[in-house]
């Protein structure tokens, strides 16, 4: 078995979902406000559905009671967390454990498809996932496609990273930073099939509360901070450092403002609206 620092914890679902907070969720108000209103025969496709923030956000619009929602998800532990979410506030949605590159959906099926902060963790740059989106979307549906356009903690992870490692010791989660740029996401939208004339684009502000600055970096080192050959021996040696250098570098950014024992992180993503 490789080697883990005791101080690492393992990654899962919830342990991510602490990571984005509610920063998934002001993506989905803020697409959603260039998307609504929902007609009262929306069949919408919530794609990569997490633990159902898509959804809630829809259902706080109150849509008309007829929408239909199916809500998909490669992670068993987000399709239960999403099942249990909906049950208890009585959803339109039915739940599925599926992979976005090979959606169990006829062609033509939805009026309506959101991928939130999706299409970077399919394979294949996103490509097979956006053909996917294309295929099952209604001609003259609406596909929402969104991911980061500023990401600052995992900028600083990555130059806390080569710091402590040095500059020949690659990252394995680090983002190629063509995906920060919106004219990226516009194109794995395209290669999905979509016309460039049929396709906007938006930056939108979102924000990430964090209830405790040191539980939060250290959920977040464990989850990116593993060098791509594994850890060694020597990172648990110097977690503590490690750990101490991110908050630290949080609490000068600009993007980063303390509260109590926590704080709000300031980000962007980008959001791409297709018409089939």
């Amino acid at each position: 078995m490789s080697f883990v620092p005791k101080q690492a914890y393992s990654p899962n679902a919830d342990l991510y979902e602490e990571i984005v907070g509610d920063s998934t969720s002001y993506i989905a108000e803020k697409f959603l406000e260039l998307t609504q209103p929902l007609p009262p025969d929306a069949i919408i496709h919530d794609n990569g559905c997490g633990g159902g923030q898509v959804t809630e956000k829809i259902m706080g619009t109150q849509p008309p009671p007829t929408i239909q929602i199916e809500a998909t998800d490669i992670d068993p532990t987000q399709i239960d967390n999403c099942t249990r979410a909906a049950a208890a506030a009585g959803w339109p949605v039915r739940v599925t454990e599926m992979a976005a590159e090979s959606l169990d959906f006829a062609d033509n099926a939805f009026t309506h498809s959101f991928s939130n902060l999706l299409l970077f963790a399919t394979r294949n740059t996103g490509v097979d996932a956006s053909k996917e989106i294309y295929r099952t979307l209604k001609p003259g549906g609406v596909a929402v496609a969104t991911w980061w356009c500023s990401i600052p903690h995992q900028e600083i992870v990555k130059e806390v990273h080569y710091e402590l490692r040095g500059p020949d010791v690659p990252l394995p989660h680090g983002m190629p930073d063509a995906w920060y740029k919106s004219e990226y996401l516009r194109s794995v939208v395209e290669k999905g099939g979509f016309q460039p004339e049929k396709i906007q684009m938006f930056t939108v502000d979102t924000f990430c509360n964090i209830p405790d600055l040191k539980r939060w970096v250290t959920i977040l080192w464990s989850y990116i901070g593993c060098p791509a050959n594994g850890w060694a021996p020597a990172d648990e040696e110097r977690w503590d450092e490690a750990i101490h250098t991110v908050i630290r570098r949080l609490e000068e950014s600009p993007a980063y403002e303390s509260k109590d024992n926590g704080g709000v992180l300031s980000m962007k993503a980008n959001i791409c609206i297709a018409t089939k």
